[in-house]
């Protein structure tokens, strides 16, 4: 009976380091644009915009449909983070309390890069897939008993993200499989669990609805934004999965490979583990070589799921397989271990750099009033990361020709936010034919003729250490119309 306060304190203990160390990273972390992006969304659209926006965004609208109520009654740009955080440390208490794993394998888990950065401090959905996957996980055993409560679950992670849906299909397979095979060790309702079977499928076939792509979208196979498969994304998002840190070397991508196998292994011995493992493995391979490449955030979920694997095959043959879970089980530690190491590099990184350049130089604009002028931006979607910032301000984005906030990614979009600092120099131009008073955004610096027709008002005062393209210029005319003294050449 001791030993249970004493477990308790522990626990308690590792949970309040978490947190800690996730408050640290969230007071130095600097939005990039794709937190922007959802912010702006749930901020500035309305419902129908949310829905339409989801078929360019690869996610359905539940992320954008929780942040909604705190965007528009005006909260601050920082709460996203804060929910997010919330939302990842109730994942990795529900990890803690419920998972099967050793103390040691639980520590170095949710202190390795994934859970205590990727997706605890960069505030997107990813969290939000990662605490229903384990409740889920949790509640497995008994997903027969409350048919209806698991299948609500699963239909909720089938409308998070792309990246889930896949490992929610594993879910739905394997319980029509147990189902119609009477692989259930207990009596069951079996109208119960026809019906949250029902409810599995349907929450799927809405999460299609909301994101299968339009045409124009640059997801859409038709977009030739992506002209062809890249066959060795799903080798790079192993390596990733087991070492987010280095470079995609040969022999780096064939020990992940190797480390993959051992730790997959003993899953042959259970079909319900190893069904998860296919299914969700094929789906995010799929996605990997079509569209989403070699990003951390997206490799990410290959570890989440191999580690839900094992979990959910400890139900099944928790006592069988000794030696190959030994060996599983120092690999996979070996792997976290490293990972850990890496995550306080990262940190470290993150307390002396800038993740983005776009809170500095948003906060130089709102303290000088420049936002009351027109601001042209070269780049959309890096601009885009400023403007949450801003209340009520758009950007003139000189590719797309039109004044926005957030961006809807299409095929067009996609192509003309890639222009030049001397095209968007020249766009301005035509579009503010003679005036003076407009300011000049750039994620690099004005060279040659231009050089001299402007001044520099500020630039990025940091280096930006990951996200590379946000590192932002503001220029204005020589004779701009202004009593201010900002100048920072």
């Amino acid at each position: 009976m001791a030993s249970c306060p004493r477990k308790i304190c522990l626990l308690v203990l590792i949970l309040l380091l978490y947190l800690l160390l996730n408050i640290f990273g969230l007071i130095y972390h600097e939005p990039w644009r794709d937190e922007a992006q959802s912010w702006l969304v749930a901020r500035e659209a309305n419902l129908v915009k949310i829905f339409a926006i989801s078929h360019y965004e690869a996610a359905p609208v539940t992320w954008h449909l929780l942040l909604a109520p705190f965007a528009k009654s005006g909260l601050p740009y920082i709460t996203q983070s804060i929910l997010n955080l919330a939302i990842a440390f109730f994942a990795i208490t529900i990890f803690l309390v419920f998972s099967p794993f050793s103390l040691s394998t639980k520590i170095l888990f949710i202190f390795s890069y994934y859970l205590a950065f990727e997706y605890s401090v960069i505030g997107r959905h990813y969290a939000l897939s990662i605490l229903l996957i384990f409740l889920i996980a949790a509640f497995y055993p008994k997903r027969f008993k409350h048919a209806l409560i698991y299948a609500f679950l699963v239909f909720l992670l089938f409308n998070i993200n792309v990246f889930s849906f896949s490992f929610a299909a594993s879910l739905c397979f394997i319980f029509a499989w147990e189902l119609f095979r009477k692989k259930i060790p207990y009596p069951i309702n079996s109208k119960s669990s026809l019906m949250g079977l029902c409810i599995m499928v349907a929450g799927g076939c809405l999460a299609i609805l909301q994101v299968y792509p339009y045409g124009d979208s640059i997801y859409s196979l038709f977009s030739n934004v992506y002209s062809s498969f890249f066959l060795a994304a799903p080798l790079i998002s192993i390596k990733n999965a087991l070492f987010p840190f280095g470079d995609n070397r040969s022999g780096f991508i064939i020990l992940a490979l190797a480390c993959m196998t051992i730790l997959i292994f003993p899953l042959f011995k259970s079909p319900q583990g190893l069904s998860v493992i296919l299914i969700s493995y094929a789906g995010l391979f799929m996605i990997f070589m079509l569209h989403m490449r070699g990003e951390l955030r997206y490799d990410g979920f290959l570890l989440i799921i191999l580690m839900v694997a094992i979990w959910i095959s400890s139900y099944y043959d928790a006592a069988e397989g000794k030696l190959s879970k030994k060996i599983q089980f120092m690999i996979l530690k070996s792997c976290l271990l490293l990972s850990v190491i890496y995550c306080i590099h990262v940190y470290s990184l993150e307390y002396r750099y800038y993740f983005s350049g776009a809170k500095e130089m948003a906060t130089f604009i709102r303290q000088h009033n420049l936002d009351l002028h027109a601001v042209v931006a070269q780049n959309g979607p890096s601009s885009s990361a400023l403007l949450p910032y801003l209340k009520d301000s758009k950007f003139w984005y000189a590719g797309q020709k039109e004044y926005a906030s957030y961006v809807y990614f299409t095929k067009h979009n996609f192509i003309a936010n890639r222009i030049s600092v001397h095209e968007a120099v020249k766009e301005m131009k035509l579009a503010f034919p003679g005036r003076k008073d407009i300011l000049l955004l750039l994620i690099a610096p004005l060279v040659g003729r231009e050089a001299e027709e402007f001044e520099l008002v500020h630039r990025t005062n940091k280096k930006v250490f990951r996200i590379d393209d946000e590192v932002f210029y503001l220029y204005r005319y020589k004779n701009f119309p202004t009593s201010g003294n900002f100048i920072e050449n």
